[in-house]
């Protein structure tokens, strides 16, 4: 099937949330999404909503943006991705120990620069880097939109078209990625903005994200998508 509209292709990603494919990505994001706004909270407290708002679409928009870029690049990002890969999962890591570890950043503006860098958060920098490196570990399920859409995406005289459907098949992911983070919010909230349950979600969220990295980094994703999708093969046929 090539044949792919603009709306298919928006809910098509919508349902891919349940493929396998974003099934195991979900978990990385909401540990980063959790543990990643120590910095933040210690730099500016009183502002955790708007922090974590921030951090959770930066996250989205920097793997909307590599998904579709990976999805369409065909043989020229193929060679490269082992590279890509890898880089990406030592990224994670090192964010990963830093906050297993506890470490605290901290970046302020000069006082006379009128640029205030302090007020933004870290984890949003972050989470555009990572969000951007989990969708190397992203694979496609046996969906008949996302094959289309790939399908055009490859096809040189149908490329702009398929590489616009993937951008759409990913914001439609995205979308229900943004409603699962500000869902978690009432009951990560309270714990974030006390120094003891802050410091409880850094290890854990550390914990995964070293997990994820590692898994990245020795391409271990996509077994575990088609191992998933085998046992449960109605989900593989999502999206």
């Amino acid at each position: 099937m090539t044949d792919v509209g603009l709306l298919e292709a928006l809910f098509g990603g919508v349902i891919a949330v349940l493929t396998p494919g974003f099934l195991l990505l979900l978990p990385v994001y909401l540990a980063f999404a959790s543990s990643s706004l120590g910095d933040d909270l210690t730099n500016h407290p009183g502002h955790a909503f708007r922090d974590y708002a921030v951090t959770l679409l930066f996250f989205l928009v920097g793997l909307v943006v590599m998904f579709m870029v990976v999805g369409s690049g065909g043989a020229d990002m193929a060679a490269h991705q082992t590279a890509a890969r890898i880089f990406s999962g030592l990224v994670m890591g090192l964010w990963a120990l830093k906050l297993l570890v506890g470490m605290r950043l901290s970046v302020q503006a000069p006082k006379k620069s009128g640029v205030r860098v302090d007020d933004w958060p870290l984890a949003g920098v972050m989470a555009l880097l990572i969000g951007g490196a989990l969708s190397f570990a992203w694979a496609p399920s046996g969906g008949t939109t996302i094959g289309g859409i790939l399908l055009l995406a490859l096809k040189p005289g149908t490329f702009n078209y398929g590489s616009f459907l993937l951008l759409l098949y990913g914001v439609g992911a995205a979308l229900i990625y943004a409603l699962i983070g500000f869902g978690l919010w009432p009951f990560v909230g309270p714990v974030m903005q006390q120094t003891d349950g802050m410091r409880r979600l850094e290890v854990v969220g550390g914990g995964v994200l070293l997990v994820a990295s590692i898994l990245l980094g020795f391409n271990l994703f996509t077994p575990m998508v088609e191992g998933l999708g085998g046992l449960l093969p109605i989900l593989a046929r999502l999206g």
